[in-house]
């Protein structure tokens, strides 16, 4: 019966340690801010192994987020929503959203994990850009972009959860911030960029 017990403290501690480690302040879902200011440039390296920088993106609305691939968390979730706000965007017709991932654990996040990353999404690649890149590269990014990055035991990396909202000026208009972010407020936040453009 001891045993049993501490089997299932070890593995609630090891959870809730878990479930904890890689959200950012908030609740699992996003909080929209309003912001107006130029989004902070980069320069990293994608998937395939191209040099890519933030203003290669000028002209297209860009929803940029932070993730790394072996995450079993909030990231998988904030992946497949922004792939949801993209085919919704394009099932409307629209075609200058592109979707941006920043990974936050580079250790392990090299362009081909990227690459089967996002294949494991079923990510278009031709308006989907998986970023990496040392983490002396990284991590003036990552604190730009207000997002927090430790690495922790067995693999695990905390990080703010921040997903934002660049449009086509290059100017950051939402942060959302805490967790999932919410599809329909998301499109209600690009058409409302797109009409002021």
């Amino acid at each position: 019966m001891r045993l049993i017990l501490f089997v299932l403290a070890a593995f609630l501690i090891t959870f809730s340690s878990y479930a904890a480690a890689h959200r950012g302040p908030g609740d699992a879902k996003a909080r929209p801010a309003e912001i107006n200011r130029d989004a902070p440039p980069f320069r990293l390296t994608a998937q395939d192994g191209r040099r890519v920088a933030l203003s290669d993106f000028r002209g297209n609305i860009v929803l940029l987020s932070f993730i790394y691939t072996t995450c079993i968390d909030l990231c998988p979730f904030v992946t497949a929503d922004m792939m949801s706000v993209f085919r919704r965007d394009r099932k409307a017709g629209r075609r200058n959203l592109r979707l941006l991932f920043i990974a936050t654990d580079p250790e392990v996040d090299k362009p081909r994990v990227l690459l089967s990353y996002a294949e494991r999404y079923g990510a278009d690649l031709s308006v989907s850009t998986f970023l990496t890149g040392t983490e002396a590269e990284l991590r003036p990014v990552w604190g730009s972009y207000g997002v927090k990055v430790s690495k922790k035991a067995r693999g695990l990396v905390e990080h703010t959860m921040v997903t934002v909202l660049i449009d086509s000026d290059g100017k950051i208009r939402r942060r959302y911030l805490g967790g999932r972010i919410e599809l329909d407020q998301v499109l209600k936040d690009i058409a409302m960029v797109r009409a002021e453009a």
